[in-house]
């Protein structure tokens, strides 16, 4: 079978059951985390620092891999080089955002590291797409899970993480793809990362490798245990309305009148008052899409109002979709937070998380303000002062809702909260 070349694959399983030439072999007795975070300008003294802090967690010397988390100043190549040559592997893996957080706080500038050594149970492999274009999304995500899934070991498959650094249209069709690949009700967890005015273009990391306009896909496996909380907070607000016209992520009608008319009769606002209030209005808003057997509506942020009527979206929305205006605001936000790290906690009950990942909507992080630090606190107190978690602000979050082992069908996100917390 031919696979197109900006499919990139860099594995790392249990020596036990693939020939040893072709991986590298991973053994520890126990799972263990340590996280570190710098804001020094220099990028070397930054990955230097967040890495000693690291290190200082960590009760074995052998790192299997990191996650490497920084905001776009530090994002190029001599930044995944300075890292591997402190930690002796290649296995990096991570992304670049407008902000990065760890139970520090928030970090407008800098680097987060978390460095990770794994049980020999427990195996992972990694493919990067490059340079996704509209006509092969779909296509570049399928393939991209069918070389996550090449001569894997006969052991449980557990989890998925996923990155991508693609236009927000594309997203959608990515996650599609490799759905095909890893089957409708397998848990993919990951984020697309946000940007700035400034820095527009985000960044994926994997290895030494940084891409502009790709996908990245981490597949986890042996005994892997995890919990998942997902949550954002807004409660669906007048009844509900019925998209009749949409491609993508554009909605051109709803109730068969042009799609902003939902917002212009709600408001009594004309087109250009609408567009001088899109961020309040996007923020506290958003469109939430009804979804059968689920207990959440999936939120949709505006993008912007067009002229023609329509709706950019944060995501697509299907044709048919049953929709619904939803309202929240700064106090059911934080509530939001803490429900979904009590949820991912609860899921390794009796036992205390090793360390997490969160992924944060960018639209939280703006609306919260000068509050945003007590959602780092509920974090830190819900997972417990001595779990290190890092972060990222995020366009959209990828997430199942909860269901039976967090099987359930994955959904592109807004304005939500993930927590993934991992066990040992």
């Amino acid at each position: 079978m031919y696979w197109p070349k900006s499919i990139i694959l860099l594995t790392c399983l249990n020596a036990k059951y693939i020939l040893k030439k072709q991986n590298s072999l991973m053994e520890t007795n126990n799972l263990t985390a340590g996280f570190g975070s710098s804001q020094e300008k220099d990028y070397l003294l930054a990955i230097k620092e967040a890495t000693q802090q690291a290190r200082a967690n960590l009760v074995s010397s052998k790192i299997e891999a990191a996650f490497l988390f920084t905001t776009f100043e530090y994002a190029h190549p001599n930044t995944l080089l300075a890292l591997k040559e402190l930690i002796d592997t290649p296995y990096i893996f991570g992304a670049s955002s407008a902000v990065i957080f760890t139970k520090e706080g928030f970090l407008t500038r800098g680097v987060a590291i978390m460095l990770i050594c794994l049980p020999k149970r427990i195996f992972f492999q990694s493919a990067l797409a490059k340079d996704t274009d509209n006509e092969r999304a779909a296509l570049e995500g399928e393939e991209l899970g069918k070389r996550i899934l090449n001569n894997l070991p006969p052991l449980k498959r557990d989890l998925c993480l996923f990155f991508t650094s693609v236009r927000p249209e594309l997203n959608f069709y990515l996650l599609t793809g490799i759905r095909r690949s890893l089957g409708s009700s397998f848990p993919i967890i990951g984020a697309v990362p946000a940007g700035n005015i400034y820095f527009p273009k985000t960044h994926i990391y994997l290895k030494e490798d940084i891409c502009e306009n790709g996908a990245l896909a981490i597949l986890y496996g042996g005994r892997l245990n995890f919990g998942l909380g997902i949550k954002h907070g807004w409660n669906p607000l007048g009844k509900p309305h019925y998209v009749t016209k949409a491609e993508g992520n554009i909605v051109y009608e709803i109730d068969g009148s042009s799609a902003t008319n939902l917002y212009e009769d709600y408001f009594a606002y004309d087109s250009k008052k609408l567009k001088k209030e899109l961020l309040r209005i996007s923020r506290f808003y958003p469109l939430g899409i009804y979804l059968e057997g689920e207990k959440q509506y999936i939120l949709r942020n505006i993008a912007s109002f067009q002229d023609n009527g329509a709706l950019l979206l944060h995501g697509n929305v299907a044709e048919g979709s049953q929709i619904r205006l939803m309202i929240g605001n700064k106090e059911s936000c934080l509530a939001a937070t803490k429900s979904a790290v009590d949820e991912a906690k609860q899921a390794l009950y009796p036992h205390l998380p090793k360390f997490a990942l969160v992924f944060d909507s960018i639209s939280r992080y703006f609306l919260l303000g000068r509050s945003a630090h007590e959602e780092i606190k509920i974090i830190t107190n819900g997972l417990g002062k001595d779990t290190p978690f890092i972060g990222l602000c995020s366009l959209n979050e990828l997430s199942p809702l909860k269901s039976i082992d967090y099987r359930g069908e994955v959904y592109l996100h807004n304005q939500s909260i993930v927590v993934l917390t991992v066990g040992g």
